[in-house]
């Protein structure tokens, strides 16, 4: 929920969609990307608007499929993987919406230089 909500904030609607190799999908009919309102599409559609990496991507797909885990399979994650899990949210939120500010801090530091 919380990643749909901060997609949802930077108007992240979709993405592209990765095979099992981890390469872009494309439509059988033409070289266009599949691309995907769901979760993981959103997920990449971060990606692409450069805000998270790739590599950031992945641990929040492994993130995503836990919750699905949970939701849909009703397969309780521990204790110890759900707060791995939160301290990589929070550390992926403070990256996207923190370090905005330090960047401007730095900014007026300099000129007043």
């Amino acid at each position: 929920m919380l990643i749909e909500g901060v997609c949802r904030d930077l108007n992240i609607k979709n993405g592209y969609i990765l095979d099992e190799q981890g390469i872009k999908t494309t439509k059988k009919e033409s070289e266009e990307l599949v691309r995907s309102k769901s979760l993981e599409g959103k997920i990449n559609g971060l990606v692409e608007k450069t805000i998270i990496l790739a590599s950031q991507a992945e641990i929040l797909h492994s993130v995503r499929e836990m919750g699905n885990a949970s939701a849909h399979e009703l397969q309780e994650p521990s204790r110890k993987t759900v707060r791995l899990a939160l301290e990589i949210l929070e550390k992926i939120m403070e990256q996207i919406y923190e370090f905005g500010k330090y960047h401007q801090e730095l900014k007026i530091k300099k000129d007043d230089e």
